[in-house]
């Protein structure tokens, strides 16, 4: 099949998110793969951290071959998708749609989408079937009005959880399926370490992340170190001597962090958003031999057991912790636990849904 994804990251950002991972892993499939994130605007700057802006605007030139099926990048735009009257956005729509044919020359089987900003562009692209994957909740705001225009052009849906899923409140005739955030085994199943000690976090540090419950973490043994890594923790409250922050770690740089440690934490706040996650660091954490220690949210609720302790209040933290760092474990226990999540398992469930429904949809290529 010929594949196009309307993401919401370019691959050069710090995260690596699952539209990254399943475009690599169909194209290795042999599927024709291409990739495209959220185009960058000047206006951008007025609400970006100046070094980001920079990385991310330096990035956008356009699409580029990365590897045997797998094309990906993005654009520069005169606005922001989503800012301005509705011709202005078609207008810009249709200019972005262009380019990708252009640069492509591909007629699309299927477009998977799971920016909600892109949603109009179908207009101007050719393809057989649309299909919607919401990664997150969106309640309220622009993102919500054109996730609704985007659902009612789709011809199905992929949610990345159930919560997100039943959010959309769909009609029963539209196709779905869930399909969780998965992990690449092989990546973090190589690196080793002769003495793991301490926890650690990686990811963003924004409303859905809980500084209280580290700070309860790292006083619950105040000789092991909590690690914190990833964008944004610029701002943060006072911590225990033990936490340390290191800013944002390379994907492929994080392996090795995170074979130094024993426990991989998620402490998530009770940000209504964080019902429908599906936290990619699970099974990253098992497949690199850690334990994990993360709030209980109904995605991750039927995930506690051995090596995994999800605790419901942070009352519960420091006892949870200190009995994961007695539990015995091994690197090849955190592995077995998450080879069936791996990403090449998810590219094959989603080929077979997506084939169904190339069949099934019997609009032909628009112009």
């Amino acid at each position: 099949m010929r594949i196009l994804f309307l993401s919401h990251t370019d691959f050069g950002s710090v995260f690596r998110v699952g539209s990254h991972h399943l475009s690599q892993a169909l194209a290795s499939l042999g599927h024709s793969v291409v990739h495209v994130a959220t185009p960058v605007s000047l206006l951008h700057a007025l609400r970006m951290h100046p070094r980001e802006f920079v990385g991310k605007w330096s990035r956008t030139t356009g699409l580029a071959s990365a590897e045997e099926g797998l094309v990906h990048g993005s654009f520069r735009t005169s606005l922001p998708l989503g800012v301005g009257a509705p011709v202005v956005q078609r207008a810009l729509l249709r200019r972005l749609a262009r380019r990708i044919v252009r640069a492509t020359k591909m007629d699309f089987d299927v477009i998977l989408a799971d920016q909600p900003l892109f949603a109009g562009i179908e207009r101007y692209l050719p393809y057989r079937c649309l299909v919607y994957r919401p990664t997150d909740l969106y309640p309220f705001g622009a993102k919500h009005r054109l996730q609704s225009e985007l659902l009612s052009a789709s011809d199905g849906v992929v949610a990345t959880s159930r919560q997100v899923l039943i959010a959309l409140n769909l009609s029963s005739a539209l196709p779905s399926l869930v399909l969780e955030n998965g992990v690449d085994v092989r990546h973090f199943a190589v690196a080793q370490s002769e003495v793991r000690r301490g926890s650690v976090y990686v990811g963003a540090f924004d409303a859905r992340f809980d500084w209280e419950a580290v700070r309860q973490l790292a006083a619950a043994d105040p000789s092991r170190p909590v690690t914190l890594a990833g964008p944004g923790a610029d701002r943060h409250p006072p911590l225990p001597e033990n936490v340390r922050l290191l800013g944002p770690v390379d994907y492929n740089d994080l392996p090795f962090l995170l074979a130094e440690h024993e426990v991989g934490i998620l402490p998530l706040s009770d940000d209504p958003l964080n019902v429908g996650r599906s936290p990619m660091k699970f099974y990253e954490y098992l497949a690199s031999g850690l334990k994990v220690l993360a709030k209980g949210t109904p995605t991750l609720s039927a995930r506690a057991g051995d090596g995994v302790a999800l605790y419901e209040s942070r009352e519960e933290i420091a006892g949870l912790y200190k009995r994961l760092l007695c539990t015995p474990w091994s690197r090849e226990d955190g592995v077995s636990q998450s080879l069936s999540h791996d990403w090449s398992a998810k590219a094959v469930e989603l080929v077979k849904f997506l084939q169904i429904l190339v069949e099934d949809t019997a609009r032909q290529p628009r112009p």
